[in-house]
């Protein structure tokens, strides 16, 4: 697996936390091309496996930046989220 996610990313209120944010997902294990967007309250990444995949959202968490799939999100998205007991 190597999927490409866009997910809502809560708290981020300044460039700051949108830095933050995204270091916390380049910090998760098997996680490349992250961007986070203070605009639309996003991120974007690449997870190299469902493992990584759920380590970006308990990193996320923990920092203080809790998300769920964007709105729009294919359902194909939402479906593996949930299959992989992340949302």
């Amino acid at each position: 697996m190597s999927d490409t996610f866009r997910i809502r990313v809560e708290n981020v209120s300044c460039g700051a936390c949108a830095a933050r944010a995204q270091k916390t997902l380049f910090d998760a294990d098997g996680i490349e091309d992250a961007a986070v967007s203070l605009a639309d309250e996003s991120a974007h990444f690449t997870a190299k496996s469902v493992k990584a995949l759920k380590a970006a959202f308990e990193a996320r968490e923990r920092a203080g930046y809790p998300g769920k799939p964007k709105e729009g999100e294919d359902a194909d998205t939402r479906r593996e989220a949930k299959e992989y007991d992340i949302l």
